[in-house]
């Protein structure tokens, strides 16, 4: 959400008592600290029954240096500013195969019913976020420093706990009582899904986009410091799920692999890395 939060932090908040402390970025954009920090990345089948090949087996993963994340999924009215400032027409924005992608694109693909401004910004593919990010001064997260930020030490299932409450977020509701909205909300508006940072729609609403390339089998490496995903690959990884699907792909630990493409339930948050 493009908004100035309450409460403006130190750059470098030092000790695990800080996090979920907020600033405004070099753009505007509320941003909650990521203290350093280990957790239990993927699922345990035995606490999990809805665990997935692709999330197995559970390991240790360790963040060695904090972060700042942004609190909300990018909105249009914030995207909205990238393009403005000439984001696509910077090449040092752009990596080489998303300039070359790019092609005579001046903006993104509006779709109906999801560009008020502050719904997250959909209609993009991974090249666009990957822009977005750099001007921002950032860059997209991993998927261990998402799904660390969705869930924590604890190791949740949910942002908000191991079982999912309707109504908390926005997904297909309709296999377990409750509804189907069809269409992405305003970033925030479901303040009882925040994570353990405060961190707003990690479950639901779209898909994000992180920087790590996608393997099923990635986690038979059990890396343990700042894994950044397979070396290589054809997709990218994304999480969250989106208002599309059901409980279940909200998850915190559900892995999405997902080609570069443009749709309506692929978003972007933002990491703003400390140096």
């Amino acid at each position: 959400m493009n908004i100035r939060p309450k409460t403006l932090s130190a750059q470098l908040p030092q000790d695990k008592t800080s996090a979920g402390q907020t600033r405004s970025d070099q753009k505007g954009i509320a941003q909650v600290w990521v203290p350093a920090g280990c957790f239990q990345m993927g699922s345990d089948p035995k606490k999990d029954p809805q665990a997935q090949p692709n999330e197995q087996p559970q390991h240790e993963a360790c963040i060695t240096k904090g972060f700042w994340l942004d609190q909300y999924e990018v909105t249009n009215a914030a995207f909205q500013q990238f393009i403005v400032n000439g984001g696509y027409t910077k090449r040092e924005l752009w990596s080489d195969a998303g300039w070359k992608w790019k092609g005579n694109r001046t903006q993104p693909e509006d779709i109906e019913d999801f560009t008020a401004p502050q719904q997250p910004r959909v209609g993009i593919n991974w090249y666009e976020a990957e822009a977005y990010a750099k001007w921002r001064g950032g860059r997209l997260p991993t998927e261990a420093e998402w799904e660390y930020a969705a869930r924590g030490a604890t190791g949740t299932i949910y942002p908000w706990g191991d079982f999912y409450q309707i109504g908390w977020a926005n997904v297909n509701e309709t296999s377990v009582g409750g509804q189907l909205r069809g269409k992405t909300l305003p970033v925030g508006s479901f303040p009882n899904s925040r994570s353990w940072v405060g961190a707003f729609d990690m479950a639901g609403n779209v898909w994000e986009w992180t920087s790590s390339w996608y393997a099923a089998n990635y986690y038979q490496q059990r890396v343990k410091n700042d894994p950044v995903g397979a070396e290589r690959g054809e997709l990218r990884v994304a999480r969250g799920s989106s208002w599309y699907l059901d409980p279940s792909n909200a998850r915190s630990v559900t892995r999405r692999d997902r080609p570069f493409v443009l749709e309506t339930v692929s978003g972007i948050r933002v990491v703003s890395p400390i140096q």
